[in-house]
């Protein structure tokens, strides 16, 4: 797998990292694949963003594990722990990117686009338009 997608399945998130996913893909012949990142309880009971052991909080036919991809692509705040922990993990294997302004640990991935909006500014933001 060389570009991984991952958000809780709301159908905007998912459109905005496909869309993603797919101009990369586009440009560099790398293979997509999308998944869905639903934490079992009790992690799931916690708020948005809030999940201190990402690792142990999904299903077992969900669980990330080596070998990591090139590029993790995130979209949502409780899809942001994982794409941190994937960061730590992969040892700087994995590109990761977070679509949507997380509410803390902007430095925890590589990149981070959120909407103007969120006025949230950082190294490495890049803030859009909507």
């Amino acid at each position: 797998m060389q570009i991984l997608t991952l958000t809780e399945g709301m159908a905007g998130m998912e459109s905005q990292v496909k869309g993603l996913a797919n101009a990369v893909s586009s440009l560099t012949g790398w293979k997509v694949e999308n998944r869905q990142a639903q934490a079992k309880a009790p992690w799931c009971w916690l708020p948005a963003g809030v999940c201190p052991l990402p690792q142990f909080s999904l299903p077992a036919h969900q669980k990330l594990s080596a070998p990591w991809p090139k590029l993790l692509i995130t979209c949502g705040r409780r899809s942001f722990p994982y794409a941190a922990m994937v960061a730590q993990k992969s040892k700087g294997q994995t590109f990761t990117v977070h679509i949507q302004a997380p509410d803390s640990g902007l430095n925890k991935v590589n990149l981070i686009v959120a909407p103007m909006h969120d006025a949230t500014t950082g190294p490495n933001v890049i803030q859009t338009l909507g």
